[in-house]
């Protein structure tokens, strides 16, 4: 072996030896949830987004909600940018909150890697999206709350609006 800035400088191996190339990870990537175990989501719900990648360290993935494994796909929103890191690896609790447009029995989650939009994977088993029917309220909560309110939990509320509850005021739930 020779130095290459002094080629008078060199050394013989005592023993036979080979040079190899160095090892290259492909990236690799799977998406366990939702699909696995999470099979079935409500509008307005948060679900935790789960994978288990390989060689894409520090790198970033978009997340995309299709109604057929095929797509179109329209990225979810918050997650068109996510860093695979050690402080997130391979999990991004309370990920995805679906909206009413979302409804489906054939809801599917793409994962892609920015870097390289050839890596992806979808969820193994379609989801199913409800969005269950709105609900008559009984009670309308609005504006400001002045005195002490006392909430039954055998009646049905609704807000309209942002409903404060003023310094000296109660409100028991």
């Amino acid at each position: 072996m020779t130095l290459l800035s002094d080629v008078s400088k060199f050394d013989v191996s005592d023993v036979a030896f080979s040079i190899t190339a160095p090892i290259v990870v492909t990236p690799t990537v799977r998406l366990i949830e939702p699909g696995t175990n999470v099979r079935e989501v409500r509008v307005g719900q948060s679900v935790t987004v789960s994978w288990d990648t390989t060689g894409t360290y520090r790198q970033h993935w978009r997340f995309d909600f299709g109604k057929t494994q095929t797509g179109p796909w329209t990225t979810l929103p918050g997650l068109s940018n996510v860093l695979d890191s050690a402080a997130r690896r391979g999990q991004f609790v309370g990920g995805i909150v679906f909206r009413p447009a979302d409804e489906t029995e054939t809801g599917y989650v793409r994962m892609v890697l920015l870097s390289d939009t050839t890596k992806t994977d979808i969820n193994d088993q379609p989801i199913k999206i409800v969005a269950p029917a709105p609900v008559k309220v009984d009670s309308v909560l609005r504006g400001e709350i002045t005195s002490n309110v006392h909430l039954s939990n055998t009646k049905i509320y609704g807000l309209d609006g942002y409903v404060y509850v003023n310094s000296g005021a109660v409100l028991v739930i």
